[in-house]
C-alpha cells in the first residue's frame, strides 16, 4: 500500500512543429507539471509547488513576486535559451512547506535554460530562498546544489517525445521524457524527502537526474542509480554536498531482485524497500528511505504495470517500481 497520495500525469505529447520549440516544450513541462498547469492537460492538483519568480528572456522578475512569465500554456516566445551571460530564460519554483515530511521546506527548485544548446539546461536546489537573478544571469542561494548541463532531449528533430510526471500530495516528485518507440525514458528527474530520516536532519532533500541514450533507455536501472553524483543530497548540517545511492541486497554476482522475481508464498512479484546511504569512505551512513518507490523484477517489461494483483498500482520503470496504475507510451 502507497505511503503517500500521488497524482501522476502520463504521456504529455510534445509540440513537433520544431525540433527548437520541443526541447523549449520539454523544459516548460518540467516548470508545468509541478505547477499543475491547465496546458499539461489533467495536471495533479495537490502538492503543487508555487511559482517564486521567473524571467523569460526579456523580463526578468523580483524574488517572491510569483509572476509566471513561462504561462500557464506553453509559448516558444518565453522558454529561451542562451548562453550564460547572454539573455535566456528562468525559473523558480518553491515546494510546499512541509516537503515530503512535516516540518521540512519549503526548498527551491531554478530551471536555468543555458547552455550551447536547447537540449540542456541547469537544475538547481537550495533551501535558502534565492535571490537575484536578471535577464542575463540566474539568481542564487547561499546552500544551492544540483545538475549542471543535463541533457534533456536527442539532437534531431521530426521525432515524438512525450512528458511524463508523479507528484506526491506534499512535493516530492519524479518527473520523466523520454522518445516515443525508443522502448523506455531517456530522462528521469527528481526531488525526493527520505522517509526515516534523521529528526536532526537540516536538509532532507535528495535529487537525481540522468540522461540515458541506451537503447532502450533506462535511467532508473540499477546501474545509472548507483553511478556517483547522479543522487545527490547535502549533509545533515545543509554545510556541504554529499552522493548518495541506493543500498541492494546482493549476494556477490546478482542482486535480490534480479535472482527472486516472485514470492512462492503469495505469487506476488517481489518489491524491496530502497534505502539511500551516502557513498563517501569514511562517512558512510543510512540517510533514509525513498518513499512509494521499490526494488522489483528485473525481467519485467518497461512500463509494466504489475501482473500479479487484480487492480495494479505500480508500474515498472527500470529496476524499480513507481506508484502509477497507467501504462506509459514508451
Amino acid at each position: 500500500m502507497a505511503e503517500k497520495t500521488w497524482g501522476q500525469k502520463w504521456n504529455y505529447a510534445t509540440t513537433t512543429a520544431t525540433t527548437q520549440q520541443q526541447q523549449r516544450n520539454i523544459i516548460w513541462f518540467l516548470k508545468a507539471f509541478l505547477r499543475g498547469d491547465s496546458g499539461v492537460g489533467s495536471p495533479p492538483t495537490l502538492g503543487l509547488w508555487t511559482v517564486y519568480y521567473s524571467c523569460d528572456s526579456a523580463v526578468a522578475g523580483s524574488a517572491d513576486d510569483q509572476v509566471d512569465r513561462w504561462g500557464t500554456t506553453f509559448d516558444n516566445t518565453k522558454v529561451v535559451r542562451n548562453s550564460a551571460g547572454s539573455a535566456h530564460s528562468w525559473f523558480v519554483l518553491k515546494s510546499p512547506s512541509n516537503f515530503g515530511v512535516s516540518g521540512n521546506g519549503p526548498y527551491y527548485l531554478i530551471i536555468d535554460y543555458v547552455g550551447s544548446d536547447d537540449y540542456h539546461a541547469d537544475f538547481i536546489y537550495s533551501k535558502a530562498a534565492p535571490t537575484g537573478g536578471t535577464t542575463l544571469v540566474r539568481p542564487t542561494a547561499t546552500d544551492e546544489f544540483g545538475h549542471a548541463g543535463i541533457q534533456t532531449h536527442s539532437s534531431f528533430g521530426s521525432e515524438s517525445w512525450n512528458c511524463h510526471g508523479l507528484l506526491s500530495s506534499d512535493g516530492i516528485f519524479w518527473l520523466f521524457v523520454g522518445k516515443v518507440g525508443s522502448g523506455g525514458v531517456n530522462l528521469c528527474l527528481a526531488g525526493q524527502a527520505l522517509a526515516e530520516a534523521s529528526a536532526s536532519d537540516l536538509a532532507n532533500l535528495a535529487i537525481y537526474s540522468k540522461y540515458d541514450a541506451a537503447s532502450p533507455p533506462v535511467p532508473t536501472n540499477r546501474s545509472n542509480f548507483q553511478t556517483t553524483n547522479n543522487w545527490k543530497i547535502r549533509d545533515y548540517s545543509n554545510t556541504s554536498i554529499q552522493p548518495i545511492k541506493p543500498c541492494t541486497l546482493s549476494d556477490g554476482s546478482n542482486t535480490v531482485h534480479e535472482d527472486i522475481v516472485i514470492r512462492k508464498s503469495d505469487q506476488k512479484y517481489i518489491d524491496l524497500p530502497i534505502y539511500m546511504y551516502i557513498a563517501v569512505a569514511g562517512q558512510r551512513d543510512l540517510r533514509g528511505r525513498l518513499f512509494d518507490i521499490r526494488w522489483g523484477p528485473s525481467v519485467l517489461p518497461e512500463g509494466q504495470v504489475d501482473p500479479s494483483v487484480a487492480s495494479p498500482t505500480s508500474t515498472m520503470l527500470g529496476d524499480c517500481w513507481f506508484p502509477a496504475n497507467a501504462v506509459p507510451n514508451l
